[in-house]
């Protein structure tokens, strides 16, 4: 148990390897620990001005999306900011960035798809790094607040307090495949998994599992 790394609430969390852990919190910090060493953070930064509620990390960099509205991409290493995205209109409630392609779900309803532009680029100890992004592709999909973003090279999906999943096409997020809606009910969280199976989790403590395949 990680019992004295937090002095706020954890707002949401990844961990891109065994041992490590990312988290976002209330406290507008995000925290990184080692599990082999201690329960103690091996670092902690305030990159956000409120509370940060979503973060994915991939191989070298981390993405914080927060109530503030920005989105703020920076080096695992070094932990020097990148990019910091300030056009989205809302509270910034999920994001993914994922071949190429960050998306990121807000408190609007709107879903904001920026892909890299590859024309430019910079180097940085050595690594050539982009992140310029062209600008985003705006789209309303939810009357509710999108509190999850997938997307892989054959499906976008979002989820929302309003009770739906959308089901968008991946270079199109406009056209949409399928609107799964849940009557009366707000979805907390959905998780697609390898073999194509769609597991939504549902405000009246249900976990619905859907084949995809069918």
């Amino acid at each position: 148990r990680l019992e004295r790394g937090h002095k706020a609430a954890v707002l949401c969390m990844e961990m891109p390897q065994s041992n490590l852990l990312y988290t976002g919190c209330q406290d507008k910090y995000v925290r990184c620990f080692d599990l082999r060493v201690s329960n103690e953070p091996v670092f902690m930064d305030k990159f956000h001005r409120r509370s940060v509620l979503c973060l994915d990390v991939n191989e070298n960099f981390v993405f914080t999306g927060s109530e503030d509205g920005t989105v703020l991409i920076w080096d695992r290493r070094t932990r020097q900011e990148f990019k910091r995205i300030q056009d989205i209109s809302s509270t910034t409630m999920s994001l993914q960035f994922s071949h190429n392609v960050l998306r990121v779900g807000a408190a609007n309803g709107n879903l904001y798809s920026y892909e890299k532009d590859f024309s430019q680029a910079e180097v940085v100890q050595n690594r050539k790094i982009n992140f310029l992004f062209f600008f985003p592709k705006v789209i309303q999909c939810h009357s509710g607040r999108i509190n999850g973003v997938f997307h892989n090279l054959g499906v976008v999906l979002t989820s929302s307090t309003d009770g739906s999943v959308v089901v968008h096409e991946p270079w199109g997020e406009s056209n949409v495949a399928t609107v799964i809606r849940l009557a009366g009910l707000q979805i907390s969280r959905f998780h697609l998994g390898s073999n194509n199976v769609l597991a939504i989790a549902a405000s009246d403590a249900s976990v619905r599992l859907i084949d995809g395949r069918e």
